[in-house]
């Protein structure tokens, strides 16, 4: 099933497509998109974060629902939906999210002005940079979406 549904109040996320990233204190990681695995790298951890989140919503904005990321660090595993206006939620045992009422759109800086923006932004709105949040080494090449 690629679109979601609504169950009760919760939204069911869908299981595709399957995200993960694996995130190291130092800043470094892997962002891996249905199998394919990207390196990633950032000035600080919460940045690495940022950027996983801004790619993930780029993808669910494609699709035009939330997208799941299974994320690990060297302590925790977390089930994040990522919806495509931006905003970060936990996923219940049951593979849903409730409505996002209340909450906020995550942000971050500009991976070169350091100008604070949503995720969402696709061009830096100060330096114009393309992708400010990208936190793949190498640019992604179209991943089919």
């Amino acid at each position: 099933m690629t679109s979601t549904q609504t169950e009760g109040q919760g939204e069911r996320v869908a299981d595709w497509p399957r995200i993960t990233a694996r995130v190291r204190p130092d800043g470094t990681g892997s962002l891996t998109i249905n199998g394919t695995e990207h390196a990633c790298q950032a000035a600080s951890v919460n940045e690495l974060r940022t950027g996983m989140t801004a790619r993930c919503a780029a993808i669910a904005m494609q699709l035009r629902r939330p997208v799941r990321l299974i994320v690990t660090d060297d302590t925790s595993t977390w089930n994040l939906a990522i919806r495509p206006e931006g905003i970060v939620q936990l996923i219940d045992d049951a593979g849903t999210i409730p409505p996002p009422d209340g909450l906020s759109i995550q942000e971050g800086r500009c991976r070169r002005c350091r100008r604070l923006q949503p995720v969402t932004a696709t061009d830096c709105a100060q330096c114009g940079l393309n992708e400010p949040h990208r936190p793949e080494i190498e640019p992604l090449v179209a991943e089919g979406f």
